[in-house]
């Protein structure tokens, strides 16, 4: 089962996610949608998957704005004009999930 993204060849061998735990330059986690999630849900948020690879390999890429009603399932959401669109995320593709806080 793949969990990481599969839109770009792997890092190079000297790549930090390589080296081993307490390495100086162990900076990097590859993070699946379904750890970041829940990291995210841990913080009270719901998430709002938008760009990530599936299991089995497949790269979904969702725009928010094409989502408005899965994020107005409770309240209205205040920074929609900004959410709406991805133009302001630098690096697509990319893992990209929305937390969205509930009032």
């Amino acid at each position: 089962m793949l969990s990481s993204r599969t839109y770009e060849p792997p890092e190079q061998p000297d790549h930090p996610r390589h080296r081993p735990p307490g390495h100086p330059q162990k900076h990097l986690v590859r993070y699946t949608k379904d750890i970041l999630s829940s990291v995210i849900q841990e913080s009270g948020f719901r998430t709002m998957p938008l760009d990530y690879c599936t299991p089995d390999g497949q790269h979904i890429q969702r725009v928010p704005g094409s989502l408005s009603s899965e994020y107005f399932q409770i309240v209205e959401c205040a920074d929609w004009p900004i959410v709406s669109n991805t133009n302001y995320i630098m690096r697509v593709p990319s893992l990209i999930i929305d937390g969205i806080k509930d009032r």
